[in-house]
């Protein structure tokens, strides 16, 4: 860290950020506790933003506080492959085509062989649950666009598999004309257990939801929870050697996390349920400290 910077890292106030696509999200840190919380949005198009994208996200009031930004999800650090454990991985300065106000400090991501996966966010929220819960062994299902279900163990992430699921929702909702987050839980929680039976039906299920209520044989939120049951009973077939017998928590904002909850307790399993943003605080939290500890 570069000496003329590192004194930034002496004061309790700090930046905590994440990025998710385009949507960056800022909160006001006074050492552990947030204050006040802003989202931006970089240009469309920007889906692999570079510094001077990011810049202009952090333009106003958080480049001239001349406080450090400590952020995840951004892609600009190259991921570690895992089996590794989050809270241990290497930070990463941004600092050449950023003014000299800016320190930006940016967390890597998670990257597996086999089968291909990427995870870019979540690693932190990850690192912020394990920071709450010590010990913890088990596995992490982290809703999301992108939907991640961890193994943990020993405080590393010894592997995780990813789906799409909460896209297909969104899309086979869009097209249907359905509100995504209406949704009835009777519904949803017997087409999950009809698709789990037979997961390869799954494109099925959808296109009978449609028709069913097209039809006027079911009522938009019947439809939509069979669509929720169809995409989550697919996946919880080909997640069941996470899922199955594990210590399980689920871990993401109100919204998302409901039906993965319906979905999941209707396979009997004790699911302890975590807030993504908290989570993501610790873990942002933990990092900025061991930035401290580093320029002591």
């Amino acid at each position: 860290m570069a000496a003329d910077r590192s004194s930034l890292f002496q004061s309790d106030n700090w930046i905590a950020a994440e990025a998710q696509g385009t949507e960056w999200t800022f909160w006001a840190m006074s050492g552990d506790t947030p204050g006040a919380r802003r989202k931006a949005h970089l240009p469309q198009g920007s889906n692999d933003p570079g510094l001077s994208e990011i810049h202009a996200a952090l333009c106003g009031e958080l480049t001239a506080s001349q406080l450090p930004i400590v952020a995840c999800g951004t892609g600009l650090a190259a991921p570690q492959a895992v089996p590794t454990r989050p809270d241990q991985m290497p930070l990463a300065p941004q600092g050449s085509a950023l003014p000299p106000e800016t320190v930006l400090i940016t967390l890597p991501g998670l990257a597996q062989k086999a089968p291909p996966a990427i995870m870019q966010g979540a690693e932190t929220c990850i690192a912020g649950f394990l920071a709450l819960n010590p010990s913890w062994d088990g596995v992490l299902c982290l809703p999301g666009k992108t939907t991640h279900w961890a193994l943990i163990s020993a405080d590393e992430v010894v592997s995780f598999q990813s789906f799409l699921t909460v896209e297909l929702a969104e899309s086979a909702c869009a097209m249907a004309g359905l509100q995504v987050q209406d949704w009835a839980a009777s519904e949803l929680t017997g087409t999950v257990a009809d698709t789990m039976s037979k997961p390869e039906l799954m494109a099925a299920r959808l296109a009978e939801a449609k028709a069913a209520m097209h039809g006027g044989s079911c009522t938009p939120e019947e439809a939509t929870g069979r669509i929720w049951g169809a995409v989550l009973g697919a996946e919880l077939a080909a997640a069941r050697p996470y899922w199955l017998g594990q210590n399980l928590a689920l871990i993401g904002d109100k919204e998302t996390a409901r039906p993965y909850a319906a979905a999941l307790e209707m396979q009997g399993l004790p699911v302890t349920i975590a807030d993504a943003e908290r989570m993501t605080l610790a873990g942002l939290t933990r990092a900025w400290r061991s930035l401290r500890k580093e320029d002591d």
